[in-house]
């Protein structure tokens, strides 16, 4: 099997059975590995994640769905082209499918956050450059094989980094990142089942200074929780924690 020497942790997820998966990469941008640890930190399995087809492999997320199935989310590069990415393994490790939405008219799209969604489907939110080299937020959806539902841009211009999505029971989502229009601010979005934009909310000090948005999470009923990080001059920072109702 793999080894998991000289490598580097990339993300981890819990699965249902109370263990752990772990997406790591091998110290070559094209070579990953997902682990799979008992709940007490035993290893039970390890596959290495590879396409010989591409030129580059680039991943950044995992989750476990509720049967245990791991879907991990990144991109690929093969000339000329940078296409979103989504691979779906059993609870086994073994790879189920392995696919690749094509890009928009530009041809760079990186995925850097992904859910499972309540009706089986599953969501990957990052970016892609638009023509005047700026972030438009990119939005797909996809169905329990992996086949493409809808592909949007949700938010334009300025994203980032920081991506983070949460479903809701009827497969509408809250969206956070950190965009730079034109200082670092959080922005926190409310999406319909349909990919359709239902409000944003930007964080913008009034003094100019910087307010990332870094990690959401579910509050009671359905509130949401955004953790923010200001800038406050020389090595200060600020952290808040929001909590919004599902009105923003």
């Amino acid at each position: 099997g793999d080894s998991t020497r000289n490598t580097e942790p990339q993300a981890f997820c819990s699965t249902p059975d109370g263990g752990f998966a772990v997406l790591y990469s091998k110290g070559q941008p094209e070579r990953y590995g997902v682990m799979k640890l008992s709940g007490d930190g035993q290893p039970e399995w390890q596959r290495e994640v590879k396409d010989a087809s591409v030129n580059y492999l680039f991943l950044t997320r995992l989750i476990s769905d509720s049967e245990g199935n791991i879907i991990i989310a990144g991109s690929v590069f093969s000339s000329p082209n940078y296409q979103l990415l989504l691979l779906k393994c059993d609870a086994a490790g073994k790879l189920v499918w392995s696919k690749r939405h094509g890009s928009f008219p530009i041809n760079k799209e990186l995925g850097y956050s992904v859910a499972a969604l309540p009706d089986g489907g599953y969501v990957l939110w990052g970016y892609t450059m638009n023509s005047t080299d700026m972030h438009d937020g990119v939005l797909l959806k996809v169905n329990s094989d992996g086949e493409m539902i809808w592909k949007k841009v949700v938010s334009a211009g300025s994203v980032i980094s920081n991506f983070r999505v949460l479903p809701l029971p009827d497969n509408s989502l809250y969206l956070g990142c950190t965009d730079r229009s034109p200082w670092w601010q959080g922005l926190l979005q409310k999406i319909g089942p349909d990919g359709s934009a239902v409000w944003a909310r930007q964080f913008t000090p009034a003094d100019g200074t910087t307010l990332q948005l870094i990690d959401l999470e579910y509050g009671p009923g359905n509130t949401i929780w955004a953790i923010l990080n200001r800038y406050a001059g020389g090595n200060n920072y600020l952290n808040y924690l929001v909590q919004f109702d599902s009105a923003g």
